[in-house]
């Protein structure tokens, strides 16, 4: 019998140290996380949380509450008093907060929650398609610099029939991943902007933020129990790239550490 599919990436599987898993932003991929997993060291296993239905294997889903079952039934079994510990990046950090929650309540011990420029979710309008494919190509580029050009050829690709016959040429394939990955991308924007808050968690959690990324849109100290901030130099793309990705490995390394893999978490938040 064919498996299910799973959104659970190895990315560093090696090591003794509980793992960390970390959650797709909207593009839905985890590779952003490849260099972090790098730093990590030998000893911390690092996994990443794809979104369902990147590889065009299987439909996207289009609300938080689903993304967070698909990477409840994929994350491995912990032994009993193990921490599972979870990063998430912008949409990730909002699915991993849901996520802990989901945890908590089948009995898990959930250790560090580890929010990476995350804004709290607000209400509002859906954006025109042409806001959403630029976001799509800064998000999958890491770049903001995306001209109108862009945007126009890629709707046009994404718009062309889907080519006929038993053969396909790389072209075809590159395009169908495409159509996949900006399937995905609109899905998880479609998540984002018609969810609602679950429920307080009623622990730490460790938002790190740009310092070019607006504070007052990180206000999780409104729906967290304790909250300590991390503020790298940076914006929202560039915190993954040079010192800044360097530091936050550090950050991420030293959160890590203050968690008793027996016990409570022994890290002292601050009001955030």
């Amino acid at each position: 019998m064919p498996t299910e599919p799973t959104t659970l990436v190895p990315l560093q599987p090696s090591g003794d140290l509980p793992p960390l898993y970390c959650v797709h932003p909207a593009s839905g991929s985890v590779y952003c996380y490849s260099g972090l997993a790098r730093l990590m060291g030998s000893r911390q296993p690092v996994y990443g949380l794809e979104a369902p239905g990147l590889d065009g294997d299987r439909p996207p889903v289009g609300s938080v509450a689903e993304l967070v079952e698909a990477h409840f039934a994929a994350l491995p079994p912990a032994a009993p008093g193990t921490p599972v510990h979870l990063l998430g990046w912008s949409l990730g950090g909002l699915v991993a907060f849901e996520l802990a929650l989901r945890l908590r309540a089948a009995g898990v011990r959930v250790g560090a929650l580890i929010m990476m420029d995350s804004p709290v979710p607000r209400v509002f309008q859906r954006p025109p398609e042409a806001d959403i494919l630029k976001r799509f190509l800064m998000e999958t580029t890491g770049g903001d610099a995306v001209t109108d050009e862009q945007v126009a050829e890629l709707a046009r690709v994404l718009a062309s029939p889907p080519p006929t016959g038993a053969e396909l040429d790389d072209d075809a394939l590159e395009t169908a991943l495409l159509r996949s990955r900006y399937a995905v991308f609109r899905a998880n924007t479609e998540a984002l902007i018609g969810h609602q808050m679950t429920g307080r968690y009623p622990g730490s959690v460790q938002l790190v933020r740009a310092d070019r990324s607006p504070a007052e849109r990180m206000r999780w100290i409104d729906w967290a129990d304790q909250v300590t901030t991390h503020v790298l130099p940076g914006d929202h793309m560039s915190i993954w790239v040079g010192d800044s990705l360097t530091r936050l490995a550090t950050t991420v390394s030293e959160v890590l550490a203050k968690v008793d893999p027996s016990g409570p978490d022994r890290s002292t938040p601050e009001a955030g």
